[in-house]
């Protein structure tokens, strides 16, 4: 994919990324992770990449922050029992959401840390589950579609 300004290509398989420079071809360093990877965003200074996965001891969703360039982790975010398939920046690049099946979850992308989370699929909804997340421009609410077409608006508390 694209970086939201056009720059930089991601390119992704399986558990493994790159970054590349569009316009001067350079690519970065490997990323490599031991499983599949669920998602992936690039912050809007196209200066990290946080990637979506199960952690190593297949307990927890786990968010996990990498330097494009030198694919050094520069921290990460333990979430709750599942892989986060949706990964959401606001435009200013200060917050990240990220979403499992059931749960919406607030991080700050510098300190790595928890800053809330909401459950909007209670357990045992059958299909039903949280599809696509998305910041506004301002950073002030979010948009989530669940499954069967619901729309939330939900707004960004500090």
């Amino acid at each position: 994919i694209l970086s939201d300004d056009g720059c930089f290509i991601i390119w992704h398989s399986r558990g493994t990324f790159a970054v590349q420079n569009a316009e001067t071809g350079e690519i970065g360093e490997t990323v490599s992770l031991w499983d599949f990877a669920s998602s992936y965003a690039l912050s809007p200074d196209n200066g990290t990449l946080a990637v979506g996965i199960i952690n190593e001891d297949y307990e927890n969703g786990t968010v996990i922050f990498f330097a494009p360039d030198t694919a050094e982790e520069t921290g990460r975010t333990i979430l709750g029992q599942f892989s986060p398939h949706e990964l959401a920046y606001s435009a200013d690049g200060s917050l990240l959401l990220a979403a499992d099946t059931t749960v919406l979850y607030r991080i700050d992308p510098e300190s790595f840390e928890l800053l809330g989370q909401l459950t909007l699929v209670e357990e045992n909804s059958g299909d039903l589950r949280i599809s696509r997340i998305a910041v506004s421009p301002d950073g002030t609410s979010a948009a989530v579609l669940l499954s069967n077409g619901e729309l939330y608006l939900i707004r960004n508390q500090a």
